[in-house]
């Protein structure tokens, strides 16, 4: 028997953030710790965990595939040391990237008692059987999905959360913002009350969460069509676009204040409780942070851009609350974007991240790259099918630029990029030497509002 078991685990698509895909090494011999772990993204960016002074990459054992796939947002499987070292040595990985949900059918599982006394809350029917997806992020943000299927063979969505962004009163406005966005024609499913009319809460798995119940979607995400077709299908996304922007500028337009909580993407303020500062600063803080443990010929010039980006910041915040605003979804990634059988963009749902927002920040926080030039280019692209359904009031067209070196320069992919750069310290210059131009260039934004 091989000493190191090698597997392949593709991870439902949440967002650009998380792997997709991670590939393990784990030693049999040493209760499943992984040696060795690469992370493949949903733009096919290969990166491998890297641990420095450890043996092993994992923080607990591995589970075995059986073990894993019991999770429907998870399918493993065994693959050879070939497949393994050929992913872990790449930049870009090479394979499918489409989740293998063929079986999720054969996980549905009959309700506990604890979920028919949570159905009940909400239905009539009994429920037969029940899909149970679980989006937690860590032990503090508990999030689970039951997907119910009634001897009628009626779908209904119970909705299950134990974090400090999901209560009553939050759930109320995205209720709102639903109705709002269906009012312009866009399909959102409803977000449904219990029979009292209210969000209650309720034990679950240990948690105390707050319950609601969803409609059940009559089109699919984006996401779940191209893992049906085993492929990431980006001419459909692409087609989409424009629709989809041209959405979110009408809802823009309508400048909507019936709420003053954030959305996930606030700028100088919290969205959470628990939050420490907004995520903006937050991942600028870790740019710094692994910028500092570059070699020492990089200091003077790691310095010089952090001066820049708290320079732009601090002037940004003097003008930021005269922005104009409005409530937003606030989470277009391709697993909440819905389109019809033909590929065409129909709606959106998953409200949970929504709330009120400026409309640039916005706009540039949801078109990512870690090229800097295409990033740029999806930026514009952006506001200049956003200028159709929007007018840029003076104040937009004068901050723009100011948000743009705000948010992106020091975002996470830049992170990222630097950390893959390791070692190279010809590649990192370049990289630094781009950050800085991009702190102080002239983008002519404006010429596309």
């Amino acid at each position: 028997m091989n000493r190191f078991e090698y597997i392949k685990c593709f991870w439902k698509y949440i967002d650009d953030e998380t792997p997709v895909l991670l590939f393990y090494e784990i030693d049999t011999e040493n209760e499943r710790y992984a040696t060795r772990m690469t992370e493949v993204f949903s733009d096919k960016r290969a990166i491998p965990v890297i641990e420095n002074g450890f043996d092993f990459i994992t923080e607990a054992p591995v589970p075995t595939t059986d073990e894993i796939n019991k999770d429907p947002q998870f399918n493993a499987v065994i693959i050879s040391k070939e497949e393994f070292e050929n992913a872990y040595i790449s930049e870009e990985y090479a394979g499918e990237l489409g989740f293998p949900i063929s079986d999720l059918t054969d996980r549905r599982i009959p309700p506990t008692k604890e979920t028919e006394s949570i159905f009940h809350m909400f239905f009539d029917e009994v429920p037969k059987s029940c899909q149970h997806i679980n989006t937690s992020r860590g032990d503090c943000d508990f999030r689970e999905t039951i997907i119910a299927e009634t001897e009628a063979g009626i779908r209904r969505v119970i909705k299950l959360a134990d974090n400090d962004f999901t209560f009553p009163e939050k759930i109320k406005v995205w209720q709102k913002t639903v109705s709002e966005y269906r009012s312009l024609g866009y399909y959102c499913p409803k977000i449904l009350c219990d029979k009292t009319g209210g969000f209650p809460f309720v034990m679950y798995n240990g948690h105390k969460c707050t319950a609601y119940a969803e409609e059940y979607s009559r089109f699919a995400s984006l996401a779940d069509r191209n893992s049906e077709e085993k492929t990431r299908d980006d001419h459909i996304y692409e087609s989409c676009k424009k629709d989809i922007w041209c959405m979110t500028a009408r809802i823009a337009a309508k400048y909507f204040d019936y709420t003053d909580y954030p959305s996930a993407y606030c700028l100088f303020e919290t969205f959470c409780p628990s939050d420490k500062t907004d995520e903006v600063l937050e991942n600028a803080l870790k740019w710094k942070e692994y910028a500092d443990t570059l070699p020492a010929r990089f200091g003077q010039q790691v310095q010089r851009i952090w001066r820049l980006w708290t320079n732009n910041r601090a002037l940004l915040e003097t003008i930021y609350k005269k922005l104009p605003t409005s409530v937003f979804q606030a989470d277009l990634n391709t697993t909440n974007i819905l389109v019809d059988e033909s590929g065409k963009f129909v709606g959106v749902y998953d409200f949970n991240l929504c709330g009120k927002d400026v409309f640039l920040n916005y706009l540039m926080r949801e078109n990512l790259d870690v090229d800097f030039e295409k990033e740029i280019h999806k930026i514009c692209d952006t506001l200049k099918v956003s200028s159709e359904y929007y007018h840029f009031s003076d104040l937009e067209k004068e901050s723009v630029l100011m948000i743009y070196r705000c948010v992106k320069p020091l975002w996470y992919n830049k992170i990222e990029r630097l950390k893959e750069l390791q070692g190279d310290n010809e590649a990192t210059k370049a990289f630094l030497d781009k950050t800085e131009f991009y702190l102080t260039a002239h983008i002519d934004f404006k010429a596309y509002m």
